[in-house]
C-alpha cells in the first residue's frame, strides 16, 4: 500500500558497465532497491536529494528501484567491498558431459578452454550439462569464488556436496565460506549450455533456422577461476 513508483533499469552489455544520473518526480516516498530473487531490500544511497540518484550497473545486471513511504523494515545500504584475489585455480579438471541427445562423455582437462574451439567434435558440438570437478586447499581466508568467463552459460556451484548457488547472468561470483572446511575441499561446477553448436552440426534446416548462428558460439568454462576474500 505504501508503494508509490517502481522503476526497472537494465544493462544489456556483456562487458561494459553503465552509469546514469536519473531524476525522479517527487512521489512522497524514499528509494530502495529490491532483489526479487531473494526478497531482500536495501535503502538506496543518495547525497542530498532522494529524487536525484546515481545509477550504476555492471555488465548484464539490472536494478528494481522502488519508492516507498515506509522504510522501517528496509535494511540500511552497505556497499559491497571490493574482492581481492587469493589464488587462481589451475588444477586438472574432471569433466562429465551429459549431452541432450543422451550421450555421456568424460574428459580430463589440464586447462579450461572454449569448447567451440576444440578439435574434438564431441566437444565443439556439445549441448547439455558439463560438470567440472576438482579439489582445492582452504587456508582459512577464502570468502568467494569467481568463475571468470562463462560465455553466458548457467552455472551452479557445489562445495563438498552442498549447494552454493546458481548464476544465470552477469559476473559468476559465489560466496562460499559457509560451505568450506579446513584443508581439502571438493568443488563441482555444473554448466548448462545453449543448443546452438549442436544444432549447427545437425543436417536439419529447421534447427539451423532457429539457431540464427552462422558459426560456432563460445561454450564452456574458460576462467580464470579465482579464490577471493
Amino acid at each position: 500500500a505504501g508503494y508509490q513508483s517502481i522503476y526497472f533499469f537494465t544493462n544489456v552489455h556483456r562487458s561494459e558497465s553503465a552509469w546514469v544520473k536519473a531524476s525522479f518526480p517527487h512521489v512522497g516516498g524514499r528509494p530502495y532497491f529490491w532483489d526479487p530473487e531473494t526478497g531482500e531490500r536495501w535503502k538506496y544511497p543518495y547525497d542530498i536529494d532522494d529524487s536525484e540518484l546515481q545509477i550504476y550497473l555492471p555488465p548484464l545486471k539490472s536494478l528494481l528501484l522502488v519508492f516507498d513511504k515506509n522504510l522501517r523494515r528496509v535494511k540500511p545500504y552497505q556497499a559491497r567491498k571490493n574482492l581481492t584475489q587469493i589464488a587462481e585455480l589451475t588444477p586438472e579438471w574432471k569433466v562429465e558431459g551429459e549431452h541432450v541427445n543422451g550421450q555421456h562423455f568424460q574428459w580430463e582437462l589440464t586447462e579450461l578452454s572454449d569448447f567451440a574451439l576444440s578439435t574434438d567434435p564431441d566437444q565443439n558440438s556439445f549441448a547439455g550439462k558439463l560438470i567440472y570437478s576438482t579439489t582445492f586447499e582452504n587456508q582459512g581466508n577464502i570468502g568467494h569464488l569467481h568463475l571468470g568467463e562463462t560465455h553466458r552459460g548457467i552455472t551452479q556451484v557445489r562445495i563438498n556436496g552442498k549447494d552454493a548457488g546458481t548464476n544465470w547472468y552477469g559476473d559468476a561470483v559465489f560466496p562460499i565460506s559457509p560451505y568450506l572446511q579446513a584443508g581439502e575441499n571438493l568443488l563441482e561446477i555444473t554448466y548448462t549450455t545453449v543448443l546452438a553448436n549442436y544444432c549447427l552440426d545437425l543436417d536439419d534446416p529447421v534447427a539451423l533456422n532457429w539457431t540464427k548462428y552462422g558459426e560456432k558460439v563460445p561454450c564452456g568454462m574458460e576462467g580464470p577461476i579465482l579464490l577471493m576474500n
